[in-house]
């Protein structure tokens, strides 16, 4: 759950510095229609966007288009929304903004808490 929070905070940290002179950030979860073991969480922000060449670069390691970045943040949120099982893409409109979706399991495997699988 430690790691989630930072995937969020990297994700929401990315959608701010994207709308420097105001905007506004939106969060939106929802059982998913077409799976309802799963949550579907739309992180929105009415940003700069993202060019339509960059945009399947973005969870790229060292991809960045900000002159101080890292292009680690969004990276590192992609893998540890993979490692619980989930799923993260991006939709982007330059101008209007970015959506980031995040597809998660609602429930841990017997595993994930630490738990041994009832056989």
């Amino acid at each position: 759950a430690i790691f989630l929070g930072q995937a969020f905070r990297n994700i929401i940290q990315n959608a701010l510095e994207a709308m420097l002179t105001g905007g506004v950030l939106s969060i939106t979860g929802e059982v998913y229609p077409s799976d309802p073991q799963y949550v579907k969480i739309t992180i929105t922000d009415t940003g700069c966007g993202v060019p339509p060449a960059e945009i399947e670069k973005i969870f790229y390691p060292f991809f960045t288009t900000k002159p101080q970045g890292t292009g680690l943040g969004l990276a590192l949120a992609c893998k540890i929304i993979e490692a619980h099982r989930g799923s993260i893409w991006a939709e982007s409109t330059v101008g209007e903004g970015t959506r980031i979706s995040l597809l998660l399991p609602l429930a841990a495997e017997p595993e994930d808490r630490g738990q041994k699988p009832e056989w």
